[in-house]
Parts: C-alpha cells; sequence; structure tokens
C-alpha cells in the first residue's frame, strides 16, 4: 500500500509512545555458569543481543535506503533540505560505566543508579522529541511527497543504528579494559610459543620424568658406535627467533617382530631397530598463524643413512613415499605441511544433516584418510656382495622418482637394523 499508511498515530500518541519504551527498564543477566561463558563479552547472552542488534541495524539501514533511493526521487527536491533528516543531537543513553552496588540493588552491580538512569532516558527522550519536532517544522507541508512523517521515521531508524554501534562499543570497550588488565598482571601479551612453555612447565609438574614430553631430537646410531647423523622436528612459531624442537610423548619399544617396506612388485625389505610413537599437541590463538614444523636430518662426515617418509599402512607394513640418502655433513631441511584433524564432535556436528548413506560415506572415508605419519632411517654401506639389493633399491628409486640425491657409483645395502619412527598430529 502506499507509505503514507505508515502514519498510524498522531503526533501525541507517538510522544508517549516513545516515552513508555524509554522508560522500560531492561534486566540482563549473564549465566556465568555455563561453560560457554569465557568473558563479559564472550557469552550467549551477549552474543545474542550483538546478533540482534546487528540485524536490526541491517533492517534500519535497508528501510532507509528503500525512502531515499525509491521515495523520495519521485518529487523534485531542489527546495528541501534533505540534509536535516539525521540523527544528530539526539541523545544515546549507553555508556561503559562500572560502579560498585549500592545498598538498594541487593550485591548486584549496575551501570549507573537508578536515578541517573531516568535522568539519562530523560534526556534521551527529551532530545529526541526536540528532533522529531524540528524535522515537522522543517517538513510541514502535508501535500508534498515528503513530510514530517517520513523525515521524523528515518530519524528514529537512524537512532536505533546508533543506539546498535553505541552497545557493540561498550561491550568491547570493556572486554579491551579486562585485557589490558590481564597484561598488566601477568606482564606481557601471551603468544602461543608461551602457552606452550606454560604447558610444558605444567606437565613437568604432573607426569614423571619417563612420561613426560620430550624434544623430537634423535641421533642415528648403531649400537656401541658413534652417532651417524641427527634427525629433529622443529617448530617455527614466527616470533623471529629460532625453531626450537617440537615438544611430544613418546613411547618406544624394541622391535622383536620386522616390519616391511616394498622394493619393487616383487621384492620387499625388512628391518627391525627402535620403535617410536609419538603425540603432540600444537595450542593456536584464532589470531595467529599456525606454527610452521620443519623436519631436519643431517649427516656428520664420511657417515651417511636412508631417510624414508611414508605411512604405516598395517601392523607389519611400511609404505614410503619419499626417500633420501643423506650423507657427509648433508643438511636437509623438509617443511611439513600438516592439515587439522577435526575432533569427533566436530565431525558428527558437520555429518548430522547428511544422509545415513552419505555419513556412512564420510565415516568410512575418514577412517581411510586419517593415515599415521611415520619416518624410518636405515643404515647404509659399501658391500660388493650386496649388489643384488642395491640394484633393487636403485630401480625402486627410479621408478618413485622420490629421492632427492642420485647414487654416486657406490653399491649401498639396506641394512637389517635401523630406526623407525611414528608420528600422530593433533591440534587443539
Amino acid at each position: 500500500g502506499d507509505h503514507r499508511d505508515l502514519h498510524l498515530c498522531d503526533r501525541r500518541q507517538r510522544q508517549m509512545c516513545i516515552r513508555d519504551r524509554l522508560q522500560t527498564a531492561a534486566d540482563v543477566k549473564i549465566d556465568r555458569n555455563k561453560k560457554s561463558c569465557r568473558t563479559p563479552r564472550r557469552n550467549d547472552q551477549v552474543e545474542r543481543a550483538l546478533s540482534f542488534f546487528t540485524s536490526l541495524h541491517g533492517w534500519c539501514g535497508r528501510v532507509s535506503n528503500y525512502f531515499r533511493s525509491s521515495v523520495f526521487p519521485v518529487q523534485s527536491l531542489d527546495k528541501l533540505d534533505m540534509s536535516a533528516i539525521n540523527a544528530t543531537g539526539v541523545f544515546v543513553p549507553l555508556v561503559p560505566l562500572m560502579l560498585p552496588a549500592a545498598g538498594d540493588e541487593g550485591g548486584r552491580g549496575s551501570l549507573l543508579p537508578a536515578k541517573d538512569q531516568k535522568a539519562f532516558i530523560g534526556e534521551q527522550a527529551r532530545s529526541l522529541e526536540a528532533k522529531l519536532s524540528a524535522l515537522g517544522k522543517a517538513f510541514a507541508d502535508e501535500k508534498k511527497l515528503v513530510t514530517g512523517a517520513e523525515a521524523n521515521i528515518l530519524c528514529a531508524l537512524e537512532h536505533i543504528k546508533h543506539i546498535g554501534e553505541r552497545i557493540s562499543h561498550c561491550v568491547d570497550y570493556i572486554e579491551h579494559m579486562l585485557e589490558q588488565q590481564l597484561i598488566a598482571a601477568v606482564g606481557k601479551e601471551l603468544q602461543p610459543k608461551d602457552f606452550g612453555e606454560y604447558m610444558q612447565f605444567h606437565a613437568r609438574r604432573l607426569f614423571s620424568a619417563d612420561y613426560a614430553p620430550k624434544p623430537f631430537v634423535y641421533a642415528i646410531r648403531r649400537p656401541d658406535h658413534c652417532p651417524e647423523g641427527v634427525l629433529t622436528l622443529e617448530a617455527d612459531v614466527g616470533d623471529g627467533q629460532l625453531e626450537q624442537p617440537l615438544q611430544s610423548i613418546v613411547s618406544s619399544v624394541k622391535a622383536n617382530k620386522p616390519m616391511y617396506f616394498s622394493l619393487g612388485a616383487a621384492t620387499r625389505a625388512e628391518f627391525l631397530g627402535e620403535r617410536f610413537l609419538h603425540g603432540a599437541i600444537q595450542h593456536q590463538f584464532s589470531n595467529v598463524k599456525d606454527a610452521k614444523l620443519r623436519l631436519t636430518a643431517r649427516a656428520r662426515q664420511f657417515s651417511s643413512f636412508i631417510l624414508l617418509v611414508g605411512k604405516i599402512a598395517s601392523a607389519d607394513t611400511f609404505e614410503p613415499t619419499h626417500a633420501v640418502i643423506i650423507q657427509n655433513k648433508d643438511d636437509v631441511l623438509i617443511p611439513l605441511l600438516l592439515e587439522t584433524i577435526p575432533s569427533a564432535k566436530a565431525f558428527r556436528d558437520a555429518i548430522e544433516s547428511l544422509s545415513p548413506e552419505q555419513q556412512r560415506f564420510a565415516k568410512a572415508f575418514s577412517c581411510n584418510a586419517i593415515g599415521i605419519d611415520s619416518l624410518c632411517t636405515l643404515r647404509c654401506r659399501n658391500q660388493t656382495a650386496t649388489r643384488t639389493i642395491a640394484q633393487f633399491a636403485t630401480r625402486w628409486i627410479d621408478e618413485r622418482n622420490s629421492f632427492d640425491s642420485r647414487f654416486d657409483g657406490n653399491v649401498y645395502h639396506l641394512s637389517s637394523t635401523g630406526r623407525f619412527v611414528v608420528v600422530r598430529w593433533k591440534r587443539r
């Protein structure tokens, strides 16, 4: 219908409606016992309130834009001061003040005492009424399309938008104030590295020495021999300092059954040695990038070993996807690109709306996709008697094209003893 149907009440009725609404006290209480309540800004009640005012702000903007772009251009606006249609001068009764509870408040704090709240609301009503009266006089011609009613509507919409913006600013100010107090108490702004160091300190107090997290640093060596190299998993948190070894919980065992990996379609190699299972939790803040992980392998002078990178296919099968011979003071740096494994709850929420067939497929595929990243180091030595094994290894290298360096003419033997490392990652 005609937009003039918005004239639902006369001037006096509008005044009474505004006065009654503004004098109605709102009682909002944050449930601090809920697990989702983190701060005065980050809780369900405030999030819902801000979401409502965000939607209301958008609705007011759309209505105002409709009047200004679709309705008002129908008539000539040359003689009208359209810039006067705003909410400038209307008092917004919202300030981020926190005062001690008065004696009659029953132990509850309030932004302002009751009499001051009424004074604030009264000033808002007075300034809004004065603004509406001024707009009614500026657009007094009832025969034209732009009248005092339309100007009042746009002024009220602008005021509502200002209220929503002020509420957002107030809760953000309180959050910022509490953050500054916490920083002053701690002494600095915490980063993921600081939280990781705190967790290491906590782990030393909680776990015994055998079960506490340890740095991912291993010497590649044969029993009763000097080390031939070093294997390290380093983390770069982006603070400009040197990379530090990743802290992980480790379980180790001496292998009593061999594991195998394929050299070709009909040949496979077996290996024993020590086996390690690692578990690590990386800490991440919402506004900070993930830590970059890097696998570092170094060989000593006149020493060499083979590094295989792959996944565990079964209880006795290792599937290498990449390999490299590291020898004579080589220093190999391999950046690791990891993917976050969703938690069980996040996975259930993601597939909740899918059909039963799609849910079964997603569960089966996730079980297949989540593998255990593994590393295997093998000692290599010069032996002309093992040329057959070396030929198989050379052909395997050429077929997969996964070695970063080539043979130098020597014949290498894949020793039956080695070090096997299994790594399982999970981010929180």
